[in-house]
C-alpha cells in the first residue's frame, strides 16, 4: 500500500540534477548546470508570473497593441520558463536570471540540453544514487552566493 509521501515530487525537484556542459565540439568543458524539476517551487513561481503576464496582455484594450504583445511575448515566454529551472552552475558570473537568459540566447544548444533534461522525469524521480549525498544549491538569483562547488557525481 503507498503512503501519502510516496507521491511527493516537490523535495526531488527542488534538488535538482547536475549536467555537464561539453564544448560545441564534444569536449568536456568541466561546467555543470543544476537543473531544477517541473514540480520545483521555482518553476511554479515562473509559471504565475508567466500567467499574470498574460492576464496583462489580455487586458488590453487596443487589438493590433494587444496581438502585439502576444506575439512578443508567445517567442520568450518558454525561454523565461527553462530559465527558471537552472538553479545553480559552476561559472564564475552569478546565476541569474538574466546571466541565464544570455547563455540561453548565445548557446541554443544549452538550452535544448535544458529542455530535455527538465521533461526527462526519470532523472528526478527515478531511484536515487547512493554514492554520494545531493551537494546544496544555491539561489539564482542571489548575487551574493560563493561560487558552488561541483558535485562528486554528475549526470549526463
Amino acid at each position: 500500500m503507498a503512503k501519502k509521501s510516496d507521491f511527493f515530487t516537490r523535495a526531488r525537484a527542488n534538488d535538482g540534477v547536475v549536467v555537464k556542459l561539453y564544448l560545441p565540439n564534444g569536449d568536456e568543458s568541466g561546467e555543470w548546470l543544476r537543473i531544477l524539476g517541473t514540480e520545483s517551487d521555482a518553476f511554479r513561481e515562473a509559471e504565475v508570473r508567466e500567467r499574470q503576464e498574460l492576464m496583462r496582455i489580455g487586458e488590453i484594450t487596443d487589438e493590433a497593441e494587444r496581438k502585439a504583445a502576444a506575439n512578443a511575448n508567445a517567442k520568450e515566454w518558454n525561454v523565461r520558463l527553462l530559465a527558471s529551472l537552472v538553479g545553480a552552475w559552476s561559472f564564475d558570473e552569478p546565476c541569474t536570471q538574466a546571466a541565464v537568459l544570455e547563455l540561453f540566447k548565445e548557446a541554443p544548444q544549452i538550452f535544448d540540453k535544458v529542455e530535455r533534461v527538465a521533461n526527462d522525469r526519470a532523472r528526478f524521480f527515478g531511484p536515487r544514487s547512493t554514492s554520494s549525498p545531493p551537494s546544496p544549491s544555491t539561489s539564482s538569483d542571489s548575487p551574493d552566493q560563493p561560487k558552488e562547488q561541483a558535485p562528486a557525481s554528475e549526470t549526463t
